[in-house]
């Protein structure tokens, strides 16, 4: 399944919004994920996803970075189950363990890590 098909999945079954045009979901994910890139992000590095959705960004985020790197609060578990269901999978779920919270506060103590 392509990314665009993921998104209308994520819509339909979530009954949220994915945060633009289906068109632009795997461009816009993209973009974010090289621009930090270029910034200087590295696999080791810790990451917070604040406001993560249904992952779009971290369908990228979390495949690059090192196991257990990747941290994300969304305050809908709809769009969170959503997209790691049709955009990370069990398998990438299990093998790069990232941290998700589900939470309207913008609270990182909670993970108990530093951020890059």
């Amino acid at each position: 399944m392509n990314l665009a098909e993921a998104a209308k999945q994520i819509t339909k079954e979530s009954g949220h919004y994915t945060g633009g045009a289906i068109q632009l979901f795997e461009r816009v994910g993209r973009d974010s994920f090289v621009t930090l890139i270029q910034h200087g992000l590295l696999p080791q590095h810790t990451l917070l996803d604040f406001g993560a959705g249904c992952l779009r960004l971290g369908y990228w985020f979390v495949r690059f970075l090192d196991m257990g790197k990747y941290y994300a609060i969304e305050p809908s578990a709809a769009m969170l189950d959503a997209g790691k269901k049709y955009l990370l999978g069990a398998e990438v779920l299990t093998y790069k363990s990232p941290d998700f919270l589900v939470s309207a506060k913008c609270d990182m103590t909670n993970f108990g890590v530093p951020f890059n």
